[in-house]
């Protein structure tokens, strides 16, 4: 009796799996197909290597075996892909799937994935991300999802409001100040010529000393008008020079737009 009670204890220990590793293996394998059947197959993966080690019981290693052979011939892979828009191939790229990180750089290689639909984001520094989404159907192998990345555009010229100087308010003024200072001295003069007449000849005058007052008081005229015209121009000039004009930088000087 005795000799037996050692043959079971020894037995026992030498055994590949206790208890308790039983009892983990096979809810690994509970697990696996349950995953399975849900469509998520990469934890139902995780779930049939657990129970395909060693400390398994043989029996539960070959159910899982067979779950495993069976799942990797439904899950499907794709193979991730980046282009510049002139063709050429991109490594330093980082993919999200479903809003988790998924690859950190791209390197040709078959990545399995759930089947059915997914949202893929591509990211590289410099360079507009692209968002993929994507219906991978159970059993596809190889799937090759592509992006094109083009680079960010430059930022576009920033317009700085720049105030000139009113150089036509000025020129404006001077001309109204002189047309002024004509229409006040030629009209004086002529008023002049005029009173001097009507105290020395009043009515018989010589035609020489009438068409000069005339020529006078014409030239008064015509200067207060073009005072007029000129001041209205000036007044226009520093109005205008409230508002800005945008300056486009263009290289090491600047480009003025006027409007």
């Amino acid at each position: 009796m005795k000799r037996l009670a050692a043959a079971l204890f020894v037995l026992a220990l030498s055994s590949p799996a206790r208890a308790g590793d039983a009892e983990a293996c096979a809810q690994a394998s509970e697990k696996g197909q349950l995953s399975k059947l849900q469509g998520k197959l990469a934890e139902a993966r995780k779930e049939f290597l657990a129970c395909i080690v060693d400390a398994c019981p043989g029996v539960v290693r070959k159910d899982c075996a067979q779950f495993l052979e069976s799942l990797e011939a439904t899950q499907p892979t794709i193979v991730l892909a980046a282009r510049e828009p002139g063709g050429n191939d991109l490594v330093d790229v980082q993919v999200t799937l479903d809003g988790a990180a998924f690859a950190q750089k791209l390197d040709g290689k078959a990545v399995r994935v759930d089947p059915g639909p997914h949202v893929l984001v591509f990211r590289s520094k410099g360079r507009v991300e692209a968002r993929l989404e994507v219906l991978v159907k159970e059993g596809e192998k190889s799937r090759v999802v592509e992006a094109t990345l083009p680079l960010v555009p430059s930022a576009a010229p920033r317009l700085t409001p720049v105030r000139t100087t009113p150089v036509l308010g000025w020129i404006a003024g001077g001309v109204a100040v002189l047309a002024l200072g004509g229409f006040v001295g030629f009209g004086l003069s002529a008023r002049s010529d005029v009173h001097a007449m009507q105290d020395t000849c009043g009515t018989r005058c010589p035609p020489d000393d009438v068409d000069r007052a005339r020529r006078k008081a014409l030239i008064a005229d015509v200067s207060l008008g073009l005072a007029l015209v000129a001041t209205g121009v000036s007044i226009f000039g520093f109005v205008r020079r409230g508002g800005s004009e945008p300056t486009v930088a263009v290289g090491l000087g600047s480009l003025s737009v006027r409007f």
